[in-house]
Formats: C-alpha cells, sequence, structure tokens
C-alpha cells in the first residue's frame, strides 16, 4: 500500500460561485497521483461550517485509488455528522472530486475534534448511482460543468440511515455446526494483519489512523459470503500509549476503540463477537464497538507495519516510553490550605506545561515553549474546579495543535500558537488534585 499525504493548513478562499466551475476545471485530472490537481480541487471545496481543511491523503497504489481530506472539527459538529442522514454536504464535496479527478475510486472525509475521529467513505459507484451518470462526462466543459454544479447546489441530500433494515443485506446465519466452524475458520485466514503497511504521516496517531482505515478497507474488500466481511466500520476513539525511544528502531503502539457493522450478523459472528465487544454506541444492533491495542514498527521500505494487535496490552518489554493521558495528571497541591483556584493556577501555570515539556519528541502533544496569558476559574467547589486558559505554545508537531480555536501569535509570540483550554480538576481522597478533563474552547 502507498499512500501520500500532504499539509496544507491555509485554506484557499472558495472562488464566487459565477469563476467556480472555471476554478475547478483548471484541477480537472485523470489520476488520483497528480497531488497538485488534487490539492487544487480540496481547497477551493467549500466545507461546512465548524469542519476546517486541514490537509489530504492519496492511496495511489495499489488500487482503490482513493484521497483521504483530514477536517478539524469540535465534538458536537463531529457527533452530528456520525449521522448517516446529516452527510449530505461532504457528499456533494465527494460527488464534484469524482467528476475532476477520473481514477478516484473513493474519497475519504476524516473529522478529528482533537479525541475522537470519524471517517465518511464515499465511492464512484454510490456518486454515480445518486447522480445517474458518468460524473467524469460532466466536466467536458465548462458550460457543462457549469451547469452540474448549478443543479448539486440545488438539491439537497440526505442518506439514508445505515441502522435501518431497508437496503442492509446480511449473510444468512449458518446453521449447521460443523459449516459455521469451517466459515470462522476461513474467516480467521481471510486478512493477514502484518502484510497492511501505510508511509509514515510524519505524527504517529496521523500515521495508526490510515493504518485502521487501511484495515477495514481489507475487511470491506472480502467476499460477500466471508463471516469477516465489513459493510461500515468507523474509529471511535483513538490514542498513542507508547513510543520508541531515540536511537531505537521506530515504532509505537496506541489503543483504539472501533466499530464494525459485518454482513454476518454481529449477534452470531465469533469472528466479531470477541469478550470485548460491545453494542457501539448511538449504532444500531447490527454494530458492535470493540478494543484493540496495536503495534506498528517501521519497515525497511519506509511504511509502518503491524507487529502486534491484541486485547490487552501490548509493546511491554520492548523499551517503549510510555505516553501518558493528559487527563490522569496528578499532583500534590503545595500546602493543607491551598484552595481549589490557587490549585487550577498551579496546574495552568506549573503542572500542565511540566507535562507538555517533559514529553517525548514523538508525543503528539510535545511543545518546545510554553507561556499563560490568561486565566478565568469558571465553576468552584471545595473538591473540584473547572478553569478556562488561554496559552501561547511552541509545539513539535503544529499540525496536532491546528484547529478552530487555534490563532497564530504575533509580535513577541511570531512564530507560536495561541489556544484556548478548559479543564477541571478533582481532588481525590488521598488529598492530590487529578484533572479529569482537558479540552478546546472554541
Amino acid at each position: 500500500t502507498v499512500v501520500a499525504v500532504v499539509i496544507g493548513l491555509a485554506v484557499n478562499p472558495r472562488t464566487g460561485d459565477k469563476g467556480l466551475a472555471a476554478t475547478l476545471l483548471q484541477y480537472r485530472t485523470e489520476y488520483v497521483r497528480d497531488a497538485p490537481k488534487v490539492g487544487g480541487i480540496v481547497t477551493t471545496l467549500e466545507y461546512p461550517a465548524n469542519a476546517e481543511y486541514s490537509h489530504f491523503g492519496l492511496q495511489t497504489a495499489p488500487p482503490p485509488y482513493s484521497v483521504t481530506l483530514y477536517l478539524y472539527t469540535d465534538a458536537d459538529t463531529l457527533r452530528f455528522y456520525s449521522e448517516d442522514t446529516n452527510q449530505g454536504p461532504f457528499l456533494k464535496n465527494a460527488v464534484i472530486m469524482f467528476s475532476l479527478i477520473r481514477n478516484a475510486d473513493s474519497v475519504m472525509f476524516m473529522l478529528d475534534d482533537g479525541t475522537k475521529t470519524h471517517v465518511m467513505e464515499f465511492t464512484r459507484n454510490m456518486a454515480e448511482s445518486f447522480m445517474g451518470g458518468d460524473l467524469w462526462a460532466y466536466s467536458e466543459s465548462q458550460e457543462q460543468f457549469g451547469k452540474f454544479l448549478e443543479t448539486l447546489d440545488s438539491i439537497e441530500i440526505s442518506l439514508p440511515e445505515s441502522d435501518g433494515e431497508e437496503g442492509w443485506k446480511p449473510q444468512p446465519k449458518i446453521e449447521d455446526q460443523e459449516a459455521y466452524r469451517k466459515a470462522l475458520a476461513e474467516a480467521r485466514q481471510s486478512v493477514k494483519v502484518e502484510e497492511i503497511g501505510v508511509d509514515d504521516m510524519g505524527n504517529h496517531r496521523l500515521t495508526a489512523l490510515v493504518w485502521m482505515e487501511a484495515y477495514f478497507e481489507r475487511y470491506k474488500a472480502l467476499p460477500e459470503d466471508n463471516m469477516a466481511d465489513l459493510a461500515e466500520a468507523t474509529v471511535d476513539r483513538l490514542d498513542l500509549v507508547r513510543v520508541s525511544r531515540a536511537g531505537q528502531p521506530k515504532g509505537f503502539v496506541f489503543e483504539v476503540e472501533f466499530s464494525v457493522r459485518p454482513t454476518y450478523p454481529i449477534s452470531h459472528n465469533s469472528f466479531w463477537m470477541a469478550e470485548n465487544t460491545y453494542p457501539s454506541p448511538s449504532r444500531g444492533e447490527t454494530w458492535g464497538q470493540m478494543y484493540r491495542q496495536v503495534e506498528l514498527n517501521l519497515g525497511e521500505d519506509g511504511c509502518y507495519y503491524c507487529v502486534e494487535m491484541g486485547t490487552g496490552p501490548i509493546g511491554l518489554g520492548k523499551g517503549y516510553i510510555e505516553v501518558p493521558v493528559l487527563w490522569n495528571i496528578e499532583f500534590h497541591p503545595k500546602g493543607q490550605e491551598e484552595t481549589p483556584e490557587e490549585a487550577a493556577l498551579t496546574f495552568a501555570r506549573v503542572v500542565y506545561p511540566d507535562y507538555l515539556l517533559n514529553l517525548p519528541v514523538e508525543a503528539e502533544h510535545g511543545i518546545t515553549a510554553y507561556e499563560m496569558l490568561d486565566f478565568l476559574v469558571k465553576t468552584s467547589s471545595e473538591n473540584s474546579v473547572t478553569a478556562e486558559i488561554t496559552v501561547a505554545v511552541r509545539p513539535v508537531h503544529e499540525i496536532y495543535y491546528i484547529g478552530l480555536n487555534t490563532e497564530r501569535g504575533t509580535g513577541k509570540h511570531e512564530g507560536w500558537l495561541i489556544l484556548k483550554k478548559n479543564f477541571t480538576l478533582e481532588k481525590t481522597r488521598q488529598g492530590y488534585w487529578r484533572c479529569i478533563e482537558l479540552g478546546n474552547v472554541y
């Protein structure tokens, strides 16, 4: 698998509707691999409110050929577009892309709120079925393409709910036990996860997300009568937990919660219904959610490959550095008389920056400098406090910090990023303060 990634943090303003057809047509291309042309298209498209374009990735070999667009958003917007019935604006953009990129087989939009990720995938067959014809033909002339865009802009697209019975064609249940065991054994041999490789995205979390999408695609490509075949799948949460030390072979471990909808009903599917599989939140009974830890190592060809995947901790004893999660930060009050407000100020001025400054360079949250610009206590009680801060940081990996609430610094903060955070501290029985919530302010 060859995956390319292109960073594009500055979004080009959309041209007025009158000139949109002409602007987009200059980027018309036969091939997904034409990164400059694809980049011109994705930065000209208009995205829904609170969904900020970040960059795009290309899968150029082997087929199917795909374009993945990465967008930053907030939790409410991500939740909204997780519902199939709300995804019309993204399908419209996919339709435009299929009309301009001839060999694109699929377009994916990856929404990331900094904690959770939701992926929407649209195939050419889906888009052409919706529009009723060959999409590439619509862009043969500026006049024809302009009318096509006007038509597309005038219609409301509402995708059917994926959890409904209509359109859902599950495999028949296998009643014979011997036939069931044979089908299960075949499913277990269908995909060799150690053969799934993706390029280094320059950011472990992005690499992990791309690997998960490649993982899903392998199962979606299975024959429809295979017990492991997937109709749909999505990442619900992904976090980095271990990274290799400097000077050691490159590798990392991430933990992921993901939801799958196999074509063989999950309630009777021993392949997907593992011990830690649960109902998928906000989805129907044909879905299941599960937890895995995955270890990826960098191969000689420059791609990351799966070394191990399991339901419990993996990669232990291999010299990895543990990456602590933000909400596990604990600290002891300076003195017994320290108030919740003083504890919050200590966290904002000392504890939180110390945590970020001491992260390994491989961690996405790492920074080289920090300055608190503003501090405000929102609520306070004897054993709890919530505060809001404005901070300036110099991140090691800027892409991870770029979001809807991020501004670029000026003056003495030239080259810094300015962002707002809110956090909640809770006092434990042992007298420590613990950060139980940390998020962005939009």
